[in-house]
């Protein structure tokens, strides 16, 4: 303890023993900061993609700290009277063994390995040592040394020994203070082992031995001390601004981990192309670690030929979109969305959605959009470019094809009777049967184009499959009845055909002469196809020319009423009368309702002879003796006007008619559209006494859920269920039965298109209340008053006296 007590105090030189601590501190904490962020993989420094410039680099900074420890610790030593050198081999090689240390110790440091502390500090200690002990070999003195071999044991044991734990202590704990404490330990460590080897070492002098004078004096070894510690502090101060920017970045990951571990778009941390860290979500993309990725490069992410992710880190400030295919780990790729914007210290985050669901769904969106949904079928867009393509393939092959438009007879029927949704399952059922009913082998494809309307494109049109073959095919396939919930509907299709070219040249004219066939097989009746011809033209120009002489009609006074005889069943007396409008036409004559009705209809001119006969009708009521009810037909385009409830109110006091003497006829397909709307004004119309009667019932679909859901005062008989009568004698209870629930339900049944004496006899026995038909004679200017083929009761004379007569 003497010995080393004295070495301090008598054979150094204070102020340069302290310079040479704070030198090998600087060392330390060098050598502790950039193996730190090397250990980090932080590529904080200009030459950071070169590994190996960057090493050398350091390690001449750090391991000529080292060196300088040792030689200025020799420059300090001055014991009395002596002078000495150094051996410039000696000090050029300690000075090499300290780059090779530094450089080594920063490779194995580099290792993300747990053992990778461990192994540097096992290198580090005794390599040190070793430079120490190659440096003092290397003085040269003019005299002998004599060592205390146990003192100089002991200063490389406690060397090494704290060189080690520095190493441990620095590279094993993350933070600054384990930094600052790791530098002293190591400090202390150099300067220690210094201090006891001097002690160790007792010069004695022989002046047989003198100095070589190719020896580096201490002057120069001096200056060489002081360019090693001049770049020594520039690496210093570098250490401390990596170190900085190394602990800031790490902040800044630590927080965007945090932030991206529940994003569930893939982000990745980038500088020049190089991978830093990425979220789980990411990995998920790629399926790799994020271990496997780190320090990776983006372009080994990307398909070859599409865009690398690196592309997306040029497109500037403001974050912008690129697509591009990811390669994934297992094989096959995946179409992503890639955003990247810059981020903190020169790198960028690339935030990346993957496009697979979304391209799915564009998919599916584009398969909706060409597909209906409630058949399965291709629907109006499918139609439309495959007809235009069928079109453009048959110019090139100089072939033909015919195009078959089918819709459904009386679907609104089916629609009121069974509702929307079973409807549905109609039509559903007809799609499967026009696509099992489609010839095998054939070419031919069907659609839907809208509600009850379909389409079939027939390929190729010769002798064997004539189109008129094919649509009453069609025809006959579709018209079987459709089982909808254990209940039968009866269902029929009407066709109509159009050839190309014979028929249009264009897809629109194809369309167009199509839809003219299919309207005349309506118009016929239906459950039938028709094939367009030129007649087809010539009957709708007539048809238009008929609809605008109905506005001519109008103010020409053309239009006039007749009425029809309501007779009572039980007193054989006209109890009421049914208005009927009538059109003489200046060239066409007398033309029929059923001709003219639906033209009024389609244009709105119904609503003008509507308020016509509404007028009429009660005009000519208020002059009836007997006080007879007056009935009229409204439509459903009044019915649906807000004004209808306000006209009637006008008209019946314009004309003085009581509202107990009218009554309105409307049809349950008025009520197919607007059901509830029009419920509540024919409501406001009976609350004003005014009777309201469901008229044609009985035709088609009919259901008794619409007399019993709106309170009909009256339920006139369809003429088709009277005509069955006589035809189909098993319908004769289930007509009784109809008439018996109906009565129960407090309506008034009237028998329309009664003919014959029978068809009287037969409805009288059923119960039926009151008739009207051609029995009666036809429709006439002035009511029926007086015939002689009626009996006289004068005490019934209105349908409400009935009715208060059959309840009680």
């Amino acid at each position: 303890m003497d010995r080393l007590l004295t070495c301090i105090t008598d054979e150094h030189i204070p102020g340069l023993l302290a310079l040479n601590g704070l030198i090998g501190f600087a060392t330390a904490y060098t050598l502790f900061s950039l193996m730190g962020v090397a250990r980090r993989r932080q590529a904080s420094w200009p030459l950071a993609p070169y590994p190996l410039a960057r090493h050398l680099v350091v390690g001449v900074a750090a391991g000529g700290g080292m060196w300088s420890t040792h030689v200025l610790g020799m420059l300090a030593y001055d014991p009395a009277g002596l002078s000495f050198g150094f051996e410039a081999g000696s000090l050029a090689a300690a000075f090499g063994l300290g780059i090779l240390l530094v450089c080594a110790t920063l490779a194995i440091a580099r290792s993300p390995r747990a053992g990778a502390p461990g192994l540097a500090a096992v290198l580090l200690a005794p390599g040190f040592a070793g430079l120490h002990l190659l440096g003092l070999e290397g003085t040269v003195v003019p005299g002998r040394i004599v060592w205390d071999l146990p003192l100089a044991g002991a200063a490389v044991a406690a060397g090494a020994g704290l060189s080690a734990l520095a190493m441990t202590l620095g590279l094993g704990r993350p933070g600054l203070p384990a930094r600052l404490a790791a530098s002293a330990l190591l400090t202390l460590g150099i300067c220690g082992m210094h201090v006891l080897t001097l002690a160790a070492a007792t010069v004695v002098p022989d002046a047989a031995i003198a100095v070589p004078a190719l020896v580096v004096p201490r002057e120069a070894a001096a200056w060489c001390v002081a360019a090693a510690c001049a770049l020594l502090l520039h690496l210093a101060a570098h250490s401390l601004v990596a170190d900085a920017r190394a602990a800031a970045l790490e902040v800044a990951l630590n927080r965007l981990r945090g932030l991206t571990e529940a994003a569930f778009e893939g982000i990745a941390i980038c500088r020049d192309g190089v991978i830093l860290d990425v979220n789980p979500s990411f990995c998920r993309l790629v399926g790799r670690t994020a271990d496997a990725l780190r320090g990776g490069s983006l372009d080994d992410l990307t398909e070859p030929g599409s865009p690398p992710l690196r592309a997306a880190c040029g497109i500037g400030e403001e974050p912008d979109s690129l697509e591009t295919l990811l390669r994934r780990a297992e094989g096959g790729a995946v179409p992503v969305e890639v955003r990247a914007k810059p981020w903190h210290a020169g790198t960028s985050v690339l935030a990346v959605n993957s496009l697979r669901e979304q391209r799915e769904a564009d998919r599916r969106l584009r398969r909706i959009a060409v597909r209906d949904l409630a058949t399965g079928l291709p629907n109006r867009i499918a139609f439309d470019a495959a007809l235009r393509a069928q079109i453009t393939a048959c110019v090139r092959s100089n072939a033909a094809f015919a195009l078959h438009r089918i819709d459904l007879d009386r679907f609104k029927d089916i629609n009121v009777v069974i509702g929307h949704a079973a409807a549905d399952q109609v039509l559903a059922t007809l799609a499967k049967r026009l696509v099992q009913g489609v010839e095998p082998g054939t070419l031919d494809r069907v659609f839907r184009l809208g509600d009850d309307e379909f389409a079939v494109i027939q390929v190729g049109t010769g002798p064997q499959r004539p189109p008129e073959a094919v649509a009453l095919q069609i025809v006959e396939h579709l018209s079987a009845p459709v089982v909808v919930a254990d209940r039968q509907v009866p269902v029929s299709v009407s066709v109509g055909i159009a050839l190309w070219p014979e028929d249009g040249s264009g897809a629109e004219m194809l369309l167009r002469r199509s839809g003219l066939a299919l309207d005349r097989a309506k118009l016929d009746g239906g459950s039938r196809h028709c094939r367009f011809d030129d007649s087809l033209v010539g009957a709708i120009e007539a048809r238009r020319a008929l609809q605008a002489d109905l506005a001519e009609g109008l103010r020409a006074d053309a239009f006039s009423v007749v009425y029809l005889p309501v007779v009572s069943f039980a007193t054989r007396r006209v109890v009421g009368h049914e208005a009927l409008l009538r059109w003489r036409h200046p060239v066409l004559g007398e033309v029929p309702p059923s001709r003219f009705i639906p033209l009024a209809e389609a244009s709105g001119a119904i609503v003008d002879l509507g308020r016509f006969v509404l007028r009429e009708a009660c005009r000519a009521a208020v002059t009836w003796e007997g006080a007879p009810l007056v009935c009229v037909n409204v439509s459903g385009v009044q019915l649906r006007t807000d004004e209808i409830v306000a006209l009637v109110d006008a008209t019946l006091a314009e004309t003085g008619l009581p509202p107990q003497r009218l009554q309105l006829d409307v049809t349950e397909t008025i009520l197919i559209d607007d059901r509830h709307r029009i419920a509540q004004r024919l409501e406001a119309l009976r609350r004003r006494g005014i009777r309201v009667a469901l008229d044609d019932f009985g035709k088609g679909l009919s259901s008794l859920q619409l007399p019993r859901d709106i309170p009909f005062d009256a339920v006139k008989l369809d003429v088709s269920v009277i005509g069955s009568l006589l035809v189909h004698r098993d319908q004769r209870g289930v007509v009784e039965a109809m008439i018996r629930l109906l009565h129960q339900l407090g309506r008034v049944i009237v028998a329309e298109g009664v003919e014959t004496k029978e068809q009287w006899d037969v409805l009288q026995r059923a119960g039926c209340d009151f008739a009207q038909g051609s029995l009666f004679g036809t429709p006439r200017p002035a009511p029926l008053t007086g015939d002689v083929l009626l009996e006289s009761l004068p005490q019934v004379t209105r349908l409400a006296d009935h009715a208060r007569r059959r309840q009680g």
